[in-house]
């Protein structure tokens, strides 16, 4: 078979399945990434031009855009605004710009907080505070690692990147691991907005649920409602949190001296993209393919085993020949330190619910961003006629050491995986056989 993995292929990992199943495969691959593409971040910027308030556009603007994104929200916001200046903040191995006189470009920390993040966040508050002119943020994913203050004197720059690498890891819902980053930022939880008397427009490029803007990038210029209560009782619902970091910063939260984040603050914001609009994109390129495409309402975002429930229960109704198209980000707690991410963890879950059942299928489980965990890889194609020699305790122990990707490549392949710059969180395309 030919192999269209890339760099997710040099490892060892091979692809077994057959020659019959290119054609499947081809097709499923295709979908995703037109999806991708339709999903160009400029483009989309300049399709909501109608939602800008006439005084961004009639007006020099500053600009910041930072997150995975950011560099193709920038050249959108070129063909939009007079820009006066502006700061980039991009995390490394993303697109990148050309800096120039007006035009100042950093190199954020990513996936982890870094030191590049913290020195890319002092920036940001220097950048935003000293604005002369109303100032235009565009936000995407990834920038809650790419740029960070520390909420000083209570915390340290220490103690937030290792509590960031503790929530990414612990199975949190995006929105509860955001409630405790604002509360231990100087920038995140609309505190970077308050710092500067400028108006101030918000347009996000969405790797989170529909309709908490506020999450994407820890909402650094858009108001809070969530409290330090909140978020210390966040950090308590984790077991992970009964001793050590967590209850050491918990206990910080609950202090009376600590500053609350803004409940409000006047500015207006946008919606570029988010989930949604990559999954449609998908579902109006499916149905230019196949005779009856399906769409599930809703993004996944619970456990990733809960959702793997919920998917063995939708394949097992759909009729032969049908593609279910649906989308979101499951948690996954990481437990090992294997080779794995949310798409080749609900692939591997997903086989092993339905192997016993009457229901053969071939299944698509990719990244917007074009990589899925520590794989290198985008995500995977996988096949479940291929599950037959792989035993029930091999899907439990890849699981239990967070070893997902092997196990799917063996039932399929991998997709080959580079950062696309789009980060609207995962897409999955299901079709019975």
């Amino acid at each position: 078979m030919q192999n269209r993995a890339g760099p997710a292929s040099t490892s060892g990992v091979t692809s077994p399945a057959g020659d019959y199943l290119m054609a499947e495969i081809d097709q499923l691959l295709s979908i995703y990434r037109e999806a991708v593409d339709a999903c160009e971040p400029s483009e989309l910027l300049l399709r909501i031009s109608s939602s800008i308030p006439p005084q961004f556009l009639e007006s020099e603007v500053e600009v910041v855009s930072i997150g995975k994104a950011a560099a193709s929200l920038f050249r959108g916001a070129s063909r939009l605004f007079d820009i006066a200046r502006a700061l980039v903040i991009v995390p490394d191995s993303y697109a990148m710009l050309d800096a120039s006189k007006s035009v100042e470009v950093v190199i954020g920390g990513h996936p982890g907080m870094n030191a590049d993040s913290f020195l890319a966040g002092r920036r940001l508050r220097q950048f935003v505070s000293s604005a002369t002119s109303p100032v235009v943020f565009l936000v995407s994913g990834g920038s809650s690692a790419c740029a960070e203050q520390a909420l000083a004197p209570w915390f340290d720059e220490r103690q937030v990147a290792d509590l960031n690498t503790m929530l990414v890891h612990s199975g949190l819902p995006i929105s509860s691991m955001n409630t405790i980053r604002k509360h231990v930022s100087a920038l995140k939880g609309g505190r970077l907005g308050s710092c500067t008397g400028q108006p101030l427009l918000t347009l996000v490029y969405s790797d989170v649920a529909t309709g908490d803007l506020a999450s994407v990038g820890s909402g650094p210029t858009l108001p809070d409602p969530s409290t330090n209560g909140d978020a210390a009782a966040a950090l308590r619902s984790l077991a992970t949190s009964s001793k050590g970091l967590g209850n050491e910063v918990a206990a910080i939260l609950d202090r009376s001296d600590l500053p609350e984040t803004p409940f409000v603050l006047h500015g207006s914001s946008a919606l570029i993209a988010d989930n949604r609009t990559f999954v449609q994109a998908a579902l109006r390129i499916a149905r230019e393919r196949f005779g009856l495409c399906l769409a599930q309402d809703g993004q996944m975002e619970r456990d990733v085993e809960t959702e793997a429930e919920n998917l063995a229960g939708v394949a097992l109704a759909l009729p032969p020949g049908t593609l279910l198209v649906t989308g979101g980000e499951p948690t996954v707690q990481v437990r090992g330190q294997g080779r794995g991410g949310r798409c080749s963890e609900l692939a591997v879950r997903l086989v092993r619910r339905l192997r016993n059942e009457q229901c053969s299928f071939i299944g698509l489980f990719a990244g917007s961003d074009g990589l899925d965990g520590n794989t290198g890889a985008a995500g995977v194609v996988v096949s479940s006629s291929q599950s037959g020699q792989i035993s029930d305790s091999e899907f439990v122990a890849a699981i239990e050491k967070s070893d997902t990707f092997p196990l799917a490549v063996r039932m399929g392949e991998p997709i080959a995986g580079k950062a696309t710059g789009n980060n609207l969180r995962d897409l999955v395309l299901i079709v019975r056989n």
